[in-house]
């Protein structure tokens, strides 16, 4: 009996039938990566041996970044890369307030042209102006 084959085919009689969309890349998304890292040197490098600059380093790990969390929405129970993903953004995050640091115009042209959604630590409110505003509309609501 071929019903009973643990080795049959596994998609015979489905010729015909439905079964959803099929992706195909044409290439491998290794190769895609490989390539978008290897644009992100030739543009952020400050010269042609630079691996390591604070620049090149933001967006290498904005590329990593962008590929990890494709990975991880196709596949919601990998925790494990889950965690790595959001370990590479609060390196990121430091590296980028760095940067601020010692080059805040820099870095902001950097993030703008990256398209990274990012506050700089000196564009919030300190915890004074914060409580202020607080007491303020707390006064508000109190009065109204």
């Amino acid at each position: 009996d071929d019903d009973d084959d643990p080795f049959a085919d596994p998609l015979a009689g489905l010729e015909d039938e439905d079964v959803g969309e099929i992706m195909q890349w044409d290439t491998p998304r290794a190769v895609l990566v490989r390539e978008e890292r290897e644009a992100h040197k030739k543009t952020f490098a400050r010269h042609d041996k630079d691996c390591g600059s604070s620049e090149l380093q933001i967006a290498l790990f904005t590329a990593r970044i962008k590929h990890i969390t494709q990975h991880v929405i196709e596949n919601p129970k990998d925790h494990a890369s889950r965690r790595g993903l959001l370990a590479l953004v609060s390196k990121r995050r430091r590296l980028l307030n760095y940067y601020y640091r010692k080059a805040p115009a820099a870095a902001e042209k950097l993030v703008a042209e990256l398209g990274v959604r990012f506050r700089f630590k000196s564009k919030l409110p300190s915890r004074e102006e914060k409580y202020r505003q607080y007491t303020i509309e707390a006064n508000r609501k109190r009065k109204g």
